[in-house]
């Protein structure tokens, strides 16, 4: 990934997909120009404040554009799977990042209809996100908590509502 790759970057996530269907194409092409920049990166050429752009954060960043994308037109997408193998790779140092990417894992699969897995993907969450002091965090465990709320009767699903309010408040 080189600094010219960087405006591309800046395509990805809400900034265009949360704009609405009519945008979807244009965030899935830029989800393709980035991953065709990203297959040709020189990490030795990239400034070093860009030493933290890996596999995993590419992943979960086009991950974010795709779940957009997938909770405004319906539309199937690679989101899960990018969320997923940015949770198995994230190195250590990348907890909050780790954290993030498995909590909005969790929201994907909460409103695809399976709220058991995503219970389980969301207290994983909770587990990575309990040290975080991350308002970006919090603001994703609350998103995670009201797209659980269709599946509230659920008993699992309301442990994991009430862990995210004992979570979020002391991360708010």
């Amino acid at each position: 990934m080189t600094s010219d790759s960087i405006p591309l970057m800046s395509l990805l996530g809400p900034q265009v997909a949360e704009l609405g269907p009519g945008r979807a194409q244009e965030a899935l092409a830029a989800v393709g120009a980035a991953d065709e920049a990203f297959a040709h990166a020189a990490p030795a050429e990239d400034p070093p404040w860009m030493c933290f752009y890996d596999g995993a954060q590419h992943h979960g960043d086009t991950a974010h554009a795709l779940f957009d994308v997938a909770l405004h037109t319906r539309l199937v997408t690679e989101s899960a799977d990018r969320f997923a193998y940015s949770v198995e790779h994230h190195l250590p140092a990348y907890l909050r990042s780790r954290a993030i990417s498995r909590i909005k894992l969790a929201s994907l699969t909460m409103v695809q209809g399976d709220p058991l897995e995503a219970v389980t993907i969301g207290n994983l969450a909770l587990d990575d996100a309990g040290p975080v002091r991350s308002l970006r965090a919090a603001d994703d465990l609350r998103e995670l908590h009201r797209m659980a709320g269709p599946h509230g009767k659920l008993t699992e699903v309301q442990e994991l509502r009430a862990r995210i309010r004992e979570t979020v408040g002391a991360v708010a």
